[in-house]
């Protein structure tokens, strides 16, 4: 086994190895021809809420990457029943907006934060996995926003101001045009619904 900064890592064959593997053959529907033994494996939800035609940001405060602007969400917590429950309580906890879990959108975008190329599996102590949901907010649920210690500054912005945030390097994460892109589509599909 490899060691790290942090120590042993978790041999292939494990239980968490094991769990690890089956959770990405249920998310990816096929087989990994490897996995890194991570010595921590997180998940996190992200909920992309649009307005009419227009995605909600705030400025990140007091933790990674402060600054920049994000979506509500967080990590799952232990307590958390599901991912979308994790979800709605994240948003809840930054914006103060009530959502209905169920209407978070089916259509999960899964983001596996890590590159499948075998050296940086190597290298990587920890293995991330990102639910990116897609909630079409009503007015009364605008109407509830507020700011949080953590998400200030909440605003609406349209596709095209999202994607020069994007391309000007504002938002937290810089490779994540596609996932915004794909939200917008999904609001445009359901705007009656």
């Amino acid at each position: 086994m490899a060691s790290t900064k942090k120590g042993l890592r978790i041999a292939p064959g494990s239980t968490r190895y094991k769990l690890a593997q089956f959770a990405l053959k249920l998310i990816f529907k096929r087989d990994w021809h490897y996995i890194s033994p991570w010595e921590h494996f997180s998940v996190s939800a992200g909920v992309i809420m649009i307005h009419g035609d227009k995605m909600m940001l705030a400025t990140r405060k007091g933790v990674e990457k402060s600054g920049s602007l994000w979506f509500a969400g967080g990590h799952i917590d232990a307590g958390d029943t599901s991912v979308e429950a994790g979800a709605t309580r994240e948003v809840y906890e930054e914006c103060s907006i009530k959502i209905d879990k169920t209407k978070l959108n089916h259509d999960t975008m899964v983001q596996m934060k890590l590159i499948e190329n075998q050296q940086y599996f190597e290298q990587a102590d920890v293995s991330h996995i990102a639910f990116d949901y897609v909630y079409l907010l009503s007015g009364h649920e605008v109407s509830q926003l507020k700011d949080s210690t953590e998400m200030v500054g909440w605003a609406f912005y349209t596709e095209d101001e999202v994607s020069t945030l994007v391309i000007e390097g504002r938002l937290a994460n810089h490779d994540i045009l596609p996932t915004i892109k794909k939200a917008f589509k999904y609001a445009r599909e359901h705007e009656d619904c």
